[in-house]
């Protein structure tokens, strides 16, 4: 863990497995900010991520940059970053990705800059251009984390409705619903590490339900056998997500019974629960738990120009 200079005020240090547990300290001064990284660290601590990564890291405490990679794939980087809320942070990103050791490590070839902040987006186009990589931007969406200290959330009751954690077997329910499916070849890895952990809540459906009052039901998904009709889950790089809930099913509460119950195993687990919509009823759902509000990330990859892009999520 030799510092090595980025610069006459900057620092990289190359972490290790024994860091990560002081790493989510520090970055817990940056409160619900940091709240995905650490996340997502604690899902590679714990084994729930079984992905082969790259930890590095600048500062200390309040002013932490920490920067992740992981291979989910052997020719293929995820990238995600945690910065502090300050003026110097993207002249301190651009020195850092510039640095000999994550040349290397991000710059070796494609990857996806994931859910980084929107501050950061000139800093990493401009980075990509003197690497001579192409950046195609995928999409943009709002984060939201729940503070902690608040009271812990309470599984909400449906009549007939059984609120409980997906089995292994669900991977291909939910990889079928999933838009991104086709452009993320290790999707059944991302999928079921989160599912196998018992990081997932579905509403599994136990009576008969009347059909939707506003419209008919030529479009209504077939429930499956054992009734799952709604569910999410944790992608193993440190959100939760997937959530869909089957069309003849909607309008019932099933969503928020599902988003509750997953906010409350993950806290349960000792994770800071996040996850990024701009779903209207999904953000009101984050409000009724809590959710704070934190700000708009993006994603996008970057192809060396020997490479297509190749656009995942």
């Amino acid at each position: 863990m030799d510092p090595t200079p980025v610069s006459d005020t900057e620092t990289v240090v190359r972490a290790e497995s024994g860091d990560l547990d002081r790493l989510v300290t520090q970055l817990e001064r940056h409160g619900t900010r940091s709240a995905e990284m650490r996340f997502g660290l604690l899902l590679l601590r714990n084994g729930v991520n079984k992905c082969p990564y790259e930890l590095f890291y600048s500062g200390q405490s309040a002013d932490i940059l920490v920067i992740l990679v992981t291979r989910p794939m052997a020719d293929f980087r995820v990238v995600s970053v945690a910065a502090p809320d300050s003026p110097s942070t993207p002249s301190r990103l651009a020195r850092i990705l510039r640095h000999p050791d994550l040349r290397s490590a991000i710059w070796g070839g494609r990857f996806r800059a994931d859910c980084w902040p929107e501050s950061l987006l000139d800093t990493v186009k401009d980075a990509a251009s003197e690497m001579g990589f192409r950046f195609d931007f995928i999409s943009d969406q709002t984060s939201f984390a729940r503070p902690e200290g608040l009271a812990e959330v309470q599984t909400i009751s449906r009549q007939g409705v059984s609120i409980r954690p997906l089995l292994p077997d669900h991977v291909d329910t939910v990889m079928r619903y999933w838009p991104y499916t086709a452009e993320v070849e290790y999707a059944p890895k991302m999928i079921g590490e989160g599912l196998a952990a018992g990081l997932s809540a579905g509403a599994f459906i136990t009576e008969p339900v009347e059909p939707p009052k506003d419209g008919g039901n030529d479009d209504q998904e077939p429930l499956p056998a054992d009734g799952l009709a709604c569910w999410a889950l944790v992608n193993h790089d440190g959100c939760l997500g997937h959530l869909h809930t089957l069309t003849g099913h909607r309008k019932r509460g099933l969503a928020a019974a599902v988003m509750t119950e997953l906010t409350r195993l993950c806290e349960a687990a000792g994770y800071p629960a996040a996850f990024h919509t701009n779903h209207p009823a999904v953000r009101r759902i984050a409000e009724d738990l809590q959710y704070e509000k934190l700000f708009t990330v993006f994603w996008a990859i970057l192809s060396p120009p020997s490479e297509l892009p190749n656009k995942e999520k």
